[in-house]
């Protein structure tokens, strides 16, 4: 991540949400270097954490339509597709029927979360964090 800062000049910016652009705007460009993609001919799915604020839910939005012009994005949580990827494994099962409600235990590098999903909406006062 530092070079991405440094790439980015991210200490050149005075406030905190130029710096926060700057930075994302450097992890993307590298991203679809390294898959060597163009944007504009694929949809994307991120994944955000538990806590994601909407104003970097919209940065991350705004920024995938407007500088890098994706067809399409979605942006989920976690946890939730999580649980999306269990019930899609156990499709094969007669008799099964999807069940978007468990608890998630997202283990992280120096930070785990223990989350509480209900019928696919996270139950966000609920959530445990433990540090690691």
């Amino acid at each position: 991540m530092e070079r991405f800062l440094q790439q980015a000049g991210a200490d050149d910016f005075p406030s905190k949400q130029q710096k926060q652009h700057a930075t994302l705007d450097a992890c993307l460009h590298a991203i679809f270097r390294s898959l060597r993609c163009i944007p504009e001919d694929h949809d994307f799915l991120l994944t955000e954490p538990p806590f994601n604020t909407p104003e970097n839910r919209e940065l991350m939005a705004e920024m995938m339509f407007e500088t890098f012009n994706v067809n399409g994005l979605y942006i989920g949580v976690q946890a939730v597709l999580s649980l999306y990827a269990q019930a899609v494994s156990e499709e094969q099962f007669e008799g099964y029927s999807p069940n978007l409600t468990g608890l998630v235990v997202d283990s992280g590098d120096g930070l785990s979360h223990v989350i509480p999903v209900a019928d696919g909406y996270v139950i966000t006062s609920c959530i445990q964090a433990l540090s690691t």
